[in-house]
């Protein structure tokens, strides 16, 4: 049999005491339950996050393969064998595909080829976004000399001459917008320098008059 305390029976805790542990124990069971509940939603998010930027990127690689195909087949249609491209912003071409390829994979040739065109394409592309471009077969590398025109025009691809001029014109608008921000707040700072010194030469002159009359506080 336990041996009675009186000194334990007096020590009892009083209600106020007792309720308010009983609501800290509450309060911290809620705070935890509305912890996991947090944690568990941002995990879902997460994981349908993810599933969808898993989706959306599946289909930007299915849409990029559709339109690789369409242009193939455009490609294709023409039945045509002639390339052009562009090398050191200037227009070469018509030359057969194998040639082409062998320009590409020929590294003494600088600079390098970047951008290919053929009827069946809408715009040019780089040489690496050109499928059969890539594959096609090379044959072994003759010695490099830039095709030339022969005083004849190419053949007319997309517009690169004007393209290269808008992007000109867009530099120096936006060259000119610089300079004119650039003056425009040099003028602000010149005129806010004035301002600064036209005050301090009002305060001195103020000090100066309270000094000669006398009439500081």
């Amino acid at each position: 049999m336990p041996i009675f305390n009186s000194k334990e029976s007096i020590d009892m805790k009083p209600a106020a005491q007792l309720w308010a542990e009983e609501e800290a124990r509450v309060m911290i069971a809620r705070a935890k339950a509305e912890t996991e509940a947090k944690t568990a939603a941002k995990a879902k998010a997460d994981r349908e996050w993810n599933e969808e930027a898993r989706n959306r990127a599946e289909a930007k690689v299915q849409a990029r393969e559709q339109a690789i195909a369409e242009e193939e087949a455009r490609i294709d249609a023409t039945g045509k064998n002639a390339w052009f491209y562009i090398q050191n912003d200037e227009q070469f071409g018509p030359i057969e595909l194998t040639e082409l390829k062998n320009r590409i994979d020929d590294p003494s040739i600088t600079p390098p080829v970047k951008l290919v065109w053929a009827d069946g394409m809408e715009d040019w592309k780089p040489v690496y976004e050109v499928p059969r471009v890539c594959n096609a077969p090379a044959t072994p590398a003759k010695t490099a000399k830039i095709p030339t025109t022969n005083g004849a025009k190419p053949k007319p691809g997309p517009d690169t001459a004007n393209t290269k001029a808008k992007k000109q014109a867009q530099q120096k608008v936006s060259t000119e917008e610089s300079a004119k921000a650039k003056a425009k707040k040099e003028a602000q700072l010149q005129a806010a320098a004035k301002s600064c010194q036209f005050c301090l030469f009002k305060f001195y002159f103020f000090c100066k008059f309270k000094k000669m009359t006398g009439s500081w506080i």
